[in-house]
């Protein structure tokens, strides 16, 4: 996995994962599902320098998504929640 990818992931997993909860994760390493303690489900896509994630959030019924993309040593993030930017 890319640098910028790769942070992308850790940082958004430590916003959902607070206090002890740990999430678990299976699929390959193009594609992922995710669940932790809490009820949150989120989903990985990797292909090329372009990462995808959407989720669930099981607390407030919202629904979020991201796009990470890496061009050189450039990573951009665009995501959303609820469909709104």
């Amino acid at each position: 996995m890319r640098d910028g990818a790769s942070l992308a992931v850790i940082v958004l997993l430590s916003v959902l994962i607070s206090t002890n909860v740990q999430a678990a994760c299976y699929g390959s390493s193009t594609f992922e599902n995710c669940y932790d303690g809490s009820g949150n489900t989120y989903t990985v896509n990797r292909f090329g320098d372009t990462t995808q994630m959407n989720g669930f959030n099981a607390q407030t019924g919202s629904q979020w998504s991201q796009t990470s993309q890496t061009y050189g040593t450039m990573t951009y993030h665009t995501g959303m929640t609820n469909g709104q930017p």
